[in-house]
């Protein structure tokens, strides 16, 4: 699939698909998982922005540094990211946090990605239901990683 944005409803005929949640709140950073737990798309997962969509913190590598990517690759395949998984991010912010993943999992090579336009909210405006249970997924095979192809720039090319 090469859409960016899928609806809701584009969601719901697919339950094969891998959907994960990535709500998140900078000033309250247990609140997505709160979210989550209080009610989630059928078969979503929750990623944590802090935990991982980012890698860890040296003092000098900013708030969210990007993970490492054969770890990032390995935590996707873990939960059930084939090489053709279609993949959907949500959130309840506007698509800042699931466009996240979107942009990591291209930065791994992962091309069938998109965001669910409207995130949650659509989800809700469309009269599906909130599920409460984590779904479990086999592992699949490890990724073979594409060259991130000029998708990220260093402090020395920015200078």
């Amino acid at each position: 699939m090469a859409q960016l944005l899928v609806t809701a409803t584009d969601v719901a005929s697919h339950p094969e698909w891998r959907v994960f949640d990535c709500r998140h709140d900078l000033s309250n950073t247990a609140a997505g998982l709160t979210a989550y737990a209080n009610g989630h798309l059928p078969g979503a997962v929750h990623l944590h922005l802090d935990h991982d969509l980012s890698g860890p913190m040296t003092g000098t590598n900013g708030r969210h540094p990007l993970p490492d990517r054969e770890t990032f690759a390995a935590h996707i395949a873990d939960l059930g990211v084939g090489e053709d998984t279609q993949v959907v991010a949500y959130d309840s912010q506007g698509g800042v946090y699931a466009s996240r993943l979107l942009w990591l999992l291209r930065w791994i090579g992962h091309h069938n990605v998109a965001v669910l336009d409207g995130g949650i909210a659509a989800w809700q405006k469309e009269g599906f239901d909130l599920v409460t249970t984590a779904p479990t997924f086999a592992s699949c095979s490890s990724r073979t990683l594409e060259p991130a192809r000029g998708l990220t720039v260093d402090a020395a090319a920015i200078l």
